[in-house]
C-alpha cells in the first residue's frame, strides 16, 4: 500500500498520492477537510478513497512531508519558514 509493486500501480500507493497532496499544500496551512477538497477538485479522476487520504497524510506526518500547527492545520514542513 505504501509502495507500488506489480499488483498496485503507483498513482494508488501512498507514494504516488503524497506529491499530489504536497501540490495542493504548496506554502499554505490548511485545514484536513480544505486539502481534501482541493484535492478532489484538481485530482478528480486520480482521487482515492477518503481513508487512503487520510492512511496518505498520516504516512506523509511520519516521513516529515508535513507537519500541523496548533490549530490543526496540515503545512508542508519543508516550506513553513
Amino acid at each position: 500500500m505504501i509502495l507500488p509493486n506489480k499488483y498496485l500501480l503507483l498513482k494508488d500507493s501512498l507514494i504516488g498520492i503524497s506529491p499530489l497532496i504536497l501540490d495542493i499544500i504548496e506554502k499554505k496551512e490548511m485545514g484536513v477537510e480544505e486539502v481534501w477538497d482541493k484535492f478532489k477538485k484538481k485530482y478528480n479522476s486520480k482521487v482515492p478513497i477518503y481513508n487512503k487520504f487520510l492512511y496518505t497524510l498520516d504516512f506523509m506526518y511520519i516521513t516529515g512531508m508535513i507537519n500541523f500547527d496548533s490549530k490543526g492545520r496540515i503545512f508542508n514542513e519543508n516550506i513553513k519558514s
